[in-house]
Order: structure tokens, then sequence, then C-alpha cells
């Protein structure tokens, strides 16, 4: 959850209002989905597909849940946490970046404030 949230915080951060964000929102998860192995093995396709997949949070939990589900374990657990932290925390950095860049950018000038 921390992973999606923050990466979802960039892309509120990137879209202007709501509804570019509602329509980001809904373009990326089908194809995310679509390349995270959730429908389609990632060893079927190309090489360059897999490398846009592992991209995408949606990869390293589709393949852990998968296997989580089928086997009852999953050997690469541990590296898809890290992955998915290591997203997470990149895309929480970069959030609150933009958000401050955001705020800077809304912010009145000292000035204008003072003879209001």
């Amino acid at each position: 959850i921390f992973c999606v949230a923050n990466v979802a915080g960039v892309l509120a951060c990137l879209a202007g209002d709501e509804m570019l964000f509602s329509r980001i929102s809904i373009f990326y998860t089908v194809p995310a989905f679509m390349l995270s192995g959730f429908t389609w093995p990632l060893e079927g396709m190309p090489s360059f597909v897999r490398g846009i997949a592992w991209c995408s949070p949606f990869t390293s939990m589709a393949n852990t849940f998968r296997e989580l589900c089928l086997n009852g374990y999953s050997n690469q657990l541990q590296y898809d946490c890290l992955v998915l932290i290591t997203i997470g925390l990149v895309s929480f950095f970069l959030t609150s970046w933009l958000w401050q860049r955001r705020l800077q950018k809304v912010k009145l000038p000292v000035a204008a404030v003072a003879e209001s």
C-alpha cells in the first residue's frame, strides 16, 4: 500500500486537477495489470516489454501474490518487498519535492499579503 499510495501521490502532483488524475489513473491500471504478468506470464513477453513491466510496482506484487497463493511460499518475497519499499521511498521523496514546488508557485509574495 505504501508503494502504490506514493506512486499515486506523484501522479496527483503531476496532474493539474482531479479529472486529469482520474484519467491518468484509469489509463495506467489496465496496461499495468497486463504488463505485470498477472494475466500473462512475463516469461512469454519480449525482453523489452519485461523491462517496462519491472518499472511498475504491480509486477512485484502480482508475481509474489501468485506464488504465495499457488505454492504457499515465494523465493522472491524478500527481493520483491525490497523493490516495493525502494519504489515507495523514491516516490515519497519525489512527491514531497513536487508538492513543495507546487506550494511555492501558489504562495503569494509577502508585499501583496501586507497590502491587503
